[in-house]
C-alpha cells in the first residue's frame, strides 16, 4: 500500500493494434488502453478480483481474471525493507546464485531476456534432465509482507493437456508454486507473499525437470525479494508456440 506498482499485460494473435481495458482494479491503479500497462499507487489494502480485456482491430476480444492483493505496510516493524536478492536480473552473470553455470547467460531465441542482456534458462533440453537455480537470502525480522516476484516464460514443444515437464518454486522445503508444459506463456509476472519466513535465512530455489523427449523451457528474468511492500498475483495469460533448444 502507498508504494508504486505496475503490471505489463501482453497478448498474441488477432489483428493489431490492441485496445486494453480492466475492471476491478485497486483504487489508485489504472490501465493504459493503448499499451496494456497497469500502473499507479494503490491506496486501499484488500484483495481485488481484476478482469482485463484485450480487443483487436477486428473487434474480437479475450479476457483474463486474476487477483491483486494490496497488503498493509509494516508500520515500521520491518527492520530492513527493500530488495534482498543479489543480482536479481542476472546482469552480473552468476554472482549470488548457486548452480548457475549452465543456466545464466546472454541467451537469444527462446531464452532471450525480458530486459537487460542476461536471463536464466532452466531446462529446455528435450531429454531427461533436472537442474536447480538457488540463492540463500535473509528475510528481515518483522517484514511480514515480503514478496518474492519473478517474470517467468514457459515455452514447450509438448502438446495437449498431459503434464510431462515441471518447474517448481520453493522457499526452503516449502513449495510456493509448480508450473508445467501445460502452462505455456510469454514472460509473465508471478508473485508470492513470503512474509511467513520473516526473521529467517532461507534458500530460494527454482527447479526444472523434463522427461525423455520434447523440450519445455522455463526462462526467468527480473526477480525480486522485496521486504515490506505489496503483493500482486496475476493469473491467466496468453499462450505462445514452442521451439527447440540448442546449447
Amino acid at each position: 500500500m502507498n508504494q508504486p506498482a505496475s503490471l505489463q499485460l501482453s497478448a498474441s494473435g488477432g489483428t493489431t493494434p490492441y485496445t486494453w481495458s480492466a475492471t476491478g482494479l485497486p483504487p489508485g491503479l489504472s490501465i493504459n488502453s493503448g499499451t496494456g500497462l497497469i500502473s499507479g499507487t494503490p491506496t486501499t489494502p484488500n484483495s481485488y478480483t481484476v478482469t482485463a480485456t484485450v480487443t483487436d482491430s477486428a473487434n474480437r476480444s479475450s479476457s483474463a481474471t486474476f487477483t491483486w492483493v494490496v497488503a498493509k505496510e509494516d508500520g515500521g516493524t520491518c527492520t530492513s525493507p527493500g530488495q534482498k536478492l543479489v543480482n536479481p536480473g542476472f546482469e552480473s552473470g552468476t554472482t549470488g546464485w548457486a548452480n548457475a553455470t549452465w543456466t545464466i547467460s546472454n541467451w537469444t531465441g527462446v531464452g532471450a531476456p525480458r530486459t537487460g542482456s542476461r536471463s536464466s534458462w532452466i531446462s529446455g533440453y528435450g531429454y531427461t534432465q533436472t537442474e536447480t537455480l538457488q540463492q540463500t537470502v535473509a528475510i528481515p525480522a518483522g517484514c511480514t509482507n515480503s514478496v518474492l516476484s519473478m517474470y517467468l516464460k514457459i515455452d514447450s514443444a509438448e502438446t495437449g493437456s498431459v503434464v510431462y515437464d515441471r518447474f517448481t518454486v520453493k522457499v526452503g522445503s516449502t513449495t510456493l508454486a509448480t508450473y508445467t508444459n501445460v502452462n505455456e506463456s510469454p514472460y509473465t509476472l508471478r508473485s508470492f507473499n513470503v512474509g511467513a519466513f520473516a526473521g529467517q535465512t532461507v534458500t530460494i530455489s527454482f527447479t526444472g525437470s523434463e522427461d525423455w523427449s520434447l523440450q519445455t523451457s522455463f526462462v526467468l528474468d527480473d526477480l525480486a525479494l522485496t521486504a515490506g511492500e505489496l503483493t500482486a498475483c496475476p493469473v491467466g495469460t496468453p499462450r505462445r508456440a514452442g521451439a527447440s533448444r540448442g546449447r
